[in-house]
């Protein structure tokens, strides 16, 4: 036997099989395929969020292959901060540990997910809704109307690392027109009192007193809900490294105020955040305890020695 299986490779694949977390799209139909979901429903719902919020939508298109779509719901779920190191499916460089609960993204994910109103539709349902998808389209940016507004059209590693500098472009625009007219559109909702309370809070940050700076993170908190665009233009002027950690922690507490397990900042519309933990009934003889991790009885962990043994 020419191939070796080392005891980190045996590990991992034992701990993948035994723990699975994932972000399966409704789109798979392996809930029911008699039933298939609400996507007409979800869509709606979406929409309604759109004006409510006065926010832009990012309809992400799942591809009817169920490789590419596996492939990208395993990018999806890295982007939205949800992932087991020591699982096959999301293998990273990260210490083993407990599972994260959906929304440990990272900071800049975070802010761009406050920011608009995310859905997934695959390709068919997509179409039927919108005439303007095209058949390469991965990624439809939706303005404050519900309408199709731009698209990213579909390429290798499209959400892969580089996926939040295009979603950020989608979203705002090259030169920030798009960030700026969500902007515009926020502030004539919030009214001219709480309009001046934004800009003062803003302006706090950059105070030469902590007293100040603290205040005006509370404030912001209190109005980001209605303000995302404004908190997100000034990511955009390249503030100093304190405003910009200020900055993380107002989204941050806004991601994380959301729900997990439902549609909402932390779960895009069309998907559904399922842990499994199988029953392995670990322990041998008259044990049989249900610990969810991989056992091998002793015959096979004696091959696995001699198998990986190097010769004396």
């Amino acid at each position: 036997m020419n191939a070796t299986l080392t005891r980190r490779t045996f590990l991992r694949q034992g701990a993948a099989a035994a723990a699975i977390l994932g972000l399966p799209f409704l789109a798979s139909g392996a809930e029911n395929e008699k039933s298939p979901p609400p996507w007409a429903e979800l869509l709606e719902q979406a929409n309604e969020r759109i004006k409510r919020e006065i926010k832009p939508g990012i309809v992400i298109i799942v591809p009817a292959s169920k490789d590419d779509a596996r492939n990208l719901e395993n990018d999806l779920a890295r982007f939205i901060g949800g992932h087991r190191p020591e699982c096959g499916l999301f293998p990273t460089k990260e210490l083993h540990g407990e599972s994260p609960l959906v929304g440990s993204a990272d900071a800049r994910h975070q802010a761009l997910l406050c920011q608009a109103v995310f859905v997934c539709l695959p390709a068919a349902e997509a179409r039927k809704a919108y005439s303007e998808v095209k058949a390469d389209t991965a990624v439809l940016l939706l303005g404050l109307d519900g309408k199709p507004a731009a698209a990213l059209a579909a390429q290798p590693d499209l959400f892969g690392k580089g996926f939040r500098d295009k979603l950020t472009d989608l979203l705002h625009g090259k030169k920030g027109e798009r960030l700026e007219a969500t902007m515009e559109a926020q502030r004539q909702a919030l009214g001219k009192d709480r309009c001046d309370r934004l800009d003062t809070a803003l302006q706090g940050l950059n105070s030469n007193e902590f007293a100040v700076r603290q205040t005006a993170v509370q404030h912001l908190e209190e109005l980001a809900p209605h303000a995302t665009a404004s908190l997100a233009a000034v990511y955009r002027t390249r503030p100093p490294l304190e405003v910009t950690r200020r900055l993380d922690q107002i989204f941050g507490m806004l991601f994380a105020a959301a729900s997990g397990d439902k549609s909402s900042l932390r779960l895009p519309y069309g998907t559904h955040w399922v842990k499994q933990t199988a029953h392995c009934g670990g322990g041998f003889g008259d044990q049989a305890e249900r610990c969810g991790l991989s056992a091998t009885p002793p015959p096979t962990r004696l091959f696995l020695r001699i198998l990986t043994e190097k010769p004396k």
